[in-house]
This record gives C-alpha cells, sequence and structure tokens, in this order.
C-alpha cells in the first residue's frame, strides 16, 4: 500500500506499553499500532494518564513511567496528571464511576483544543474520549474510536451504572468512524446503543511474528500426559473456574494434566479480579488440585512463549471477547486451541476442525476435543499447520495496512 507519510497523529489510551508486564490485549494493541505507524513515518503523540491502570492509581507506576519518559523520540509519550489519585475501586460500579471521572480530567487536558492540530486522532476505549465529545474537544471527522469493550459485553459479568452507558451511548451517536476487530462486536454495539452500521469498519487485532514463532506439532505422545496452557488473566470474563471440572474429568480419565496459566498474579489494579483469583485458589485447594494447575503469574511476551513452546494444547474458556488476542497467538503459533462456541468472536480466525476446535461450553463436550487432539495425531497436525497458515493475514503489518487503506476509503485520511 501506498505509504502514508508525514501525519501527525495523536493516540489517546487508557495503557502504557513501556510497562515491560503489561500484556493486556489493550497494551499491546497500542503498542503494535504505534511502531507501525512510526515505521511509515508518520509523527505520533500518546497521551495516557500517569500512574493509572484502568480506573486506579499507583504512585510505583507513575515513578516509573517518569523515569522512562523521554519526549526526544518517536512516538513522543506525554503522561496526563490527575488530581483524583485515591479513588480505589471496591465492587463493579466503581470502575465504572471512576472512569468516568477520569475522563473529565483527560479533558480538562486538552481544554485548548490542542487535539484539532493533529491530521488523525485515535481514541483506544470509549471511556477515554466520554468528555473530550461532551465538551466537542475533538475533530470528529479525522477521528477513529477503537470500542475495545463496551458495556453490550461487560454487562454479562459486570453490573454497569446507568452513567456509564448513557456516556457510551452519546460517544458513539456522535463518532463518525468506529474501527472494531469482530462482527459479533459490531453486532452487539448496534444491537445495544442502536447506532448506525456505517460508523463501524472491520479491522483484525494481530500478533507479533517475530515474537511468537511458528512450532508446527505433529502429535501430543502416545503417554496420558497432558500439558495444557491459557495465557488469559484469571478473572471472571476468562472463567477459569470452568477449568476445574475439565481437569477433574480428565485426571478420571487416567490423564496427568498439568494446567499452565499467566496473567493476574493477585496484584491487578482491580481488586475484584484479585478475589476471583483468590476464588480459584481456594477451589484447586479443596479438590487438591495444586499440583495440576501451575500459575506463572504476570509474565514477558518472551517468558509467555517458552511455556506455550511446551504445552501441547492451549485452552480459553472466556465467556466474552471482543476478538481474543491471546487465542490468536496461540492458534497461528501453530498450538492446537480450544475454545467455546458461545464466544462468537473467535470465528473471525478459528474454523472447527479446521484452525482451532469450538465446542459447547460444558466439562463433556469440552474434554471430548482435548482428548481427539490427543488421540488423533493427524487431526492434531492439521490444525496446527492451518493455524500457522494464517500468520501472513493477521501479522501486524499486515492488520495496520487494512487498517489505513480503510481509513483511506471513508475519507479520514
Amino acid at each position: 500500500m501506498t505509504n502514508n507519510s508525514e501525519k501527525k497523529i495523536a493516540i489517546i489510551a487508557g495503557r502504557d506499553p513501556r510497562i515491560a508486564e503489561d500484556t493486556d490485549g489493550g497494551s499491546v494493541f497500542l503498542k503494535y499500532l504505534f511502531t507501525e505507524l512510526v515505521n511509515r513515518d508518520n509523527e505520533v503523540d500518546i497521551f495516557t494518564p500517569l500512574g493509572v491502570t484502568a480506573a486506579s492509581f499507583k504512585k510505583e507506576k507513575a515513578e516509573e513511567q517518569l523515569k522512562e519518559k523521554n519526549n526526544k523520540i518517536n512516538p513522543k509519550f506525554n503522561y496526563i496528571p490527575l488530581k483524583e489519585k485515591n479513588l480505589l475501586v471496591e465492587k463493579d460500579s466503581d470502575y465504572f464511576l471512576r472512569r468516568i471521572e477520569r475522563a473529565k480530567e483527560l479533558a480538562d487536558f486538552f481544554k485548548e483544543n490542542s487535539l484539532f492540530n493533529y491530521d488523525l486522532v485515535y481514541i483506544l476505549h470509549l471511556a477515554n474520549a466520554f468528555s473530550l465529545v461532551s465538551q466537542n474537544l475533538l475533530p470528529l471527522e479525522k477521528t477513529v474510536f477503537f470500542p475495545m469493550m463496551t458495556s453490550a459485553h461487560y454487562n454479562i459479568f459486570s453490573k454497569v451504572p446507568e452513567e456509564y452507558i448513557k456516556q457510551e451511548k452519546q460517544v458513539l451517536s456522535k463518532a463518525k468512524h468506529i474501527s472494531s476487530p469482530s462482527d459479533d462486536e459490531i453486532r452487539e454495539i448496534i444491537s445495544k446503543f442502536k447506532i448506525e452500521k456505517e460508523k463501524f469498519f472491520k479491522v483484525h487485532r494481530g500478533f507479533n511474528e517475530n515474537c511468537f514463532p511458528a512450532q508446527e506439532r505433529f502429535e501430543i505422545g502416545t503417554e496420558k500426559k497432558l500439558n495444557l496452557f491459557s495465557a488469559n488473566g484469571i478473572r471472571q470474563q476468562k472463567d477459569h473456574l470452568f477449568l476445574i471440572p475439565v481437569v477433574k474429568y480428565l485426571i478420571k480419565k487416567g490423564f496427568k494434566v498439568k494446567v499452565h496459566l499467566t496473567g493476574n498474579d493477585g496484584k491487578s489494579h482491580n481488586p475484584l479480579y484479585n478475589e476471583y483469583l483468590k476464588n480459584f485458589l481456594r477451589e484447586i485447594h479443596f479438590y487438591n488440585l495444586e499440583k495440576e494447575f501451575i500459575i506463572h503469574g504476570v509474565v514477558s511476551e518472551e517468558e509467555m512463549v517458552s511455556i506455550m513452546s511446551s504445552s501441547d494444547i492451549a485452552v480459553y474458556p472466556s465467556i466474552v471477547e471482543t476478538f481474543g488476542k491471546s487465542v490468536l497467538e496461540s492458534v497461528v503459533s501453530g498450538l492446537p486451541t480450544v475454545v467455546c462456541k458461545d464466544v462468537p468472536a473467535f470465528s473471525e480466525f478459528i474454523e472447527h476442525g479446521v484452525t482451532g476446535c469450538i465446542t459447547d461450553r460444558n466439562t463433556e463436550d469440552y474434554c471430548k476435543e482435548i482428548i481427539k487432539l490427543w488421540e488423533d495425531h493427524d487431526y492434531y497436525h492439521r490444525i496446527s499447520q492451518n493455524g500457522i497458515a494464517l500468520r501472513q493475514k493477521f501479522s501486524w503489518h499486515e492488520v495496520i495496512d487494512n487498517l489505513l487503506m480503510k481509513q483511506k476509503e471513508r475519507g479520514v485520511l
């Protein structure tokens, strides 16, 4: 595609990809979005709250950000200082109310209309735009919104306050360009908020080809041993409690099982996630499964790949995903992957029996698919090969090329 050179681009996000241990999907998307834009000779400014992860302020993170700050490089990181630093998240509604407060302070930072000086503005997560939109501080014709997750999905596992939903509706109603990674997210937003379909355009998420190498798998082996892998953080929407009966079922069938989990280590910004992890650990202890579940905590991408490479099958029992970044990384790395069919976003890159395995959300069907992968070497190998074949389509370079092409078609640039 034609090089989209010498554009001045602002990215407003609630994440900081320079915090090494943050491998959340939003942070990873931000990292490769700005990397690809800079590689195309754009001037990129990133704006993110100082010391904040989602809704909570952490002094340690603020200190690390300021230590890493270097405004002479491209992209240029701009850390937005906040007044209300001690607003804690203790229950579901707190998280969403705090994000409303953060949005007000973010708008104060741009009250001089500085965003109108950019050729293009990206907003990662609608909550970052609440007050920017209500105060008319965004050039909407050249602003692209990435919802990331809305109450259409949050409501599945949390109670979302009406005020938050009202703010989402306002942003979506005024937005001109909304980029989503999946047909499912587009359908959910249109259905819940009654937004015109013409506002949306679909661009998949990607993966880092250098970090996640292809590893063709031929068979698991004749011994009844299974190393399972899941890279999602242990929290409500990922439904890791589902894996406990799965492991019990497999043990009854004579398998020796190890489940390797990476993500939330009990120090999440959201105490509700930490409580879910405690509950998960209690359940493991209750069923004497401490040896079967290996919790690695928050790890770098490199460490994650090392764990993945020694695993046989990836398992993702998520109950909601707008795309499924971790699942894609497993699939394109050649690790046969099992997901549940009630998460439609996975169909963007998984076809059952071809590039992965999609089952009903019940223990027996889920385990039957795992056992089939162990028994049928041809099936296991074929899924591994077909997953690897998706690599070019989902490389970050290809994904951002597609983003820029669709923006151009819409007249954003």
